[in-house]
């Protein structure tokens, strides 16, 4: 039979004979023929786990040659066998769940078996009792170590013993008023758990006491994750932290204390943090360089509060200011009374605490135009930030006739040189409104900001300051940003003012298209306003080192004077300055834009300082 077109075979296969298992008789073993085989099947899934025994029929080797008819027993075994890789598994399984040595000690230690050793922790009076092993604390800690096993050191306080009930051995007893219950738990949490990070569960409250307690106790570990969990510390914290940081001797604490300090110095000496120094820490802050305070007249009102309450804590009431001056000694010299202005300095003359001399020759070296070569007790260099002195440019030339009523105001500059700018210059309000007309001073919050443009606008910072004055007060406020902010030469910066409320401030006018301020030596600085294209011989003769060119335009196009083009303002490095260019013109020219009457008449900004030998030269 030939192919059908089907995948059949040809010929059906043979079909088999049924068989059934209670009938068949197994044949008697014959001489020379093996044994049937044993075959073992897995059992279905839906049977239990039973053993049947199935036989089939099997051609023997020798019934084949003699024609005679044999059998084989098949047995179907419906259990598997069992893996050995499995059950490896199993045991390595078993291995992981025995319990740690760490965490035997704390089942010990949570039910109260074997404690050795009693805590009480903090005040007298809201004391906590902590118990512990040991062994367990002298492992983890070298100053418990030192404590148990080294009892001639004397270090803990206090020292007992009393007998223990249970299973308890006699209990050593410790006393640590100065510590805080919290902390102390967190600590013997960590060294409990065989310093695992993920048992560290410290409150934000208790952080600083934690961080304490950590060097007390020399756990370094925990006391590095107490610097991680305090992030961003606050100007008053840092002032706080900086004494422990030097008694415990953290390098790394210390270091990011005065990093605070220096770039939030404001902050920093108003809070009453300072108030609660010792001498030494106290000394360390003022005699420092970096410091970024918005006028040296603060670090005066520092010294003098932290006077007063050294007065109190000494007893001395209704202290006179010779007193005060006294218990400062030589913080009051590291005072740099030379680097105020004279209005600054009218505040420390009225305080008394500068004798009638002092004051002369003070007076003398500020309101001269020429610095006298005169001898004083006090540092005439102004503090440096990174290196850097500082500077203000000022923008307007008068004051406007008429009120500034804009709740924000906005100016475009660049520079030929990097610079770090700090604060911005607001004028004040004019007069109270009729609703407060008694009032004699004001208060408000405005929104400083500093953007850079590279054809997009991108904020490099933000910052929300309140400003507080008397009303009439034609002197500029400062507006501080939190930090230093990086300028770099030759790309367009706009710096924003934005007041919460309507006002009526005053107004600056005739405002400068071109400023250079040179730099002088000791922090000294001199400004010269250039209109237009004006003449550069002066800064063709002065050293660019010493120069930082302000180049302004006014992005307001109400604030463009009447006739100018009011295109798109451009930058040409090649002529160092703001310009207009028309749809229809190619070429720049030069713009005026920028003359207008307005907010922000100054910029404060820190400048690279001059190198030493210039300033001694000068003096």
């Amino acid at each position: 039979m030939g192919f059908d077109g089907s995948l059949r075979p040809r010929n059906p296969p043979a079909q088999r004979a049924s068989y059934a298992a209670a009938s068949y008789r197994q044949p008697p073993p014959q001489i020379g023929v093996a044994p049937p085989p044993v075959m073992h099947m897995p059992p279905p899934a839906n049977l239990t786990n039973t053993t049947t025994t199935v036989p089939l029929p099997q051609v023997n080797l020798t019934a084949t040659v003699n024609n005679v008819p044999a059998a084989v027993n098949v047995v179907v075994n419906e259990v598997p066998p069992e893996e050995p890789a499995h059950h490896m598994e199993v045991e390595e399984e078993k291995q992981h769940t025995e319990p740690t040595l760490s965490e035997r000690m704390i089942a010990l230690r949570e039910n109260g078996v074997g404690f050795d050793v009693e805590f009480h922790v903090g005040p007298a009076q809201n004391s906590k009792i902590l118990r512990a092993h040991r062994a367990v604390l002298a492992a983890g800690s070298k100053a418990f170590e030192k404590t148990f096993f080294e009892l001639e050191q004397g270090i803990p306080p206090a020292k007992k013993r009393k007998p223990a009930a249970g299973d308890n051995a006699h209990l050593l007893v410790l006393e640590y008023p100065d510590v805080n219950p919290i902390s102390f738990a967190a600590i013997i949490d960590f060294l409990y758990s065989d310093f695992e990070p993920e048992s560290i569960n410290v409150d934000d409250s208790v952080v600083l006491d934690t961080l304490y307690a950590a060097r007390k106790f020399e756990v370094p570990q925990l006391e590095n994750a107490c610097i991680m969990l305090l992030g961003d510390i606050a100007p008053a914290v840092a002032v706080a932290l900086l004494e422990q940081a030097k008694k415990h001797c953290s390098d790394e604490l210390m270091r990011k204390c005065f990093d605070v300090i220096d770039s939030e110095t404001d902050g920093a000496l108003s809070s009453d943090s300072i108030t609660k120094l010792n001498r030494e820490t106290l000394k360390t802050i003022v005699e420092r360089s970096e410091l970024t305070p918005s006028d040296e007249i603060m670090i005066f009102r520092a010294v003098c509060a932290w006077a007063d309450a050294e007065c109190i804590r000494k007893g001395i009431e209704a202290a006179t200011p010779q007193q005060k001056r006294e218990i400062l000694g030589d913080i009051f010299n590291a005072v740099r009374f030379p680097t105020m202005s004279v209005d600054e300095f009218g505040e420390v003359a009225n305080s008394g605490m500068l004798t009638d001399q002092e004051i002369g020759i003070l007076f003398r070296y500020l309101s001269s135009t020429v610095r006298p070569s005169l001898s004083l007790p006090f540092l005439t260099a102004e503090r440096r930030c990174l290196g850097r002195s500082k500077h203000i440019v000022k923008r307007f030339l008068t004051l406007s006739k008429n009120p500034c009523k804009k709740m924000r105001s906005s100016i475009w500059f660049i520079v030929n040189r990097e610079i770090l700018v700090t604060a911005l210059g607001v004028y004040g309000v004019i007069h109270a409104n009729e609703a407060n007309s008694e009032a004699t001073e004001w208060e408000t919050s405005v929104d400083i900001e500093l953007a850079c443009s590279e054809g997009n606008q991108n904020v490099k910072e933000h910052a929300t300051v309140t400003l507080k004055a008397a009303y009439g007060d034609v002197r500029p406020l400062l507006a501080r940003f939190k930090k230093p902010v990086l300028v770099v030469p030759n790309v367009p910066h706009r710096a924003t003012l934005q007041f919460k409320e309507e006002l009526e401030t005053y107004a600056g006018a005739n405002g400068a298209e071109d400023v250079r301020v040179h730099i002088g030596p000791g922090g000294t600085g001199a400004q010269e306003s250039v209109s237009g294209g004006g003449d550069d011989s002066i800064a063709s003769m002065a050293d660019p080192a010493t120069v930082v060119h302000f180049a302004f335009h006014n992005d307001d196009p109400n604030g463009i004077r009447r006739g100018m083009t009011r295109g798109p303002a451009v930058f040409t490095s090649a002529i160092g300055g703001f310009y207009n260019r028309p749809s229809y013109r190619p070429m720049p020219y030069i713009s005026e834009g920028c003359l207008y009457e307005g907010q922000i008449p100054e910029i404060h900004f820190l400048a690279p300082a001059l190198p030493k030998q210039e300033a001694i030269a000068a003096e």
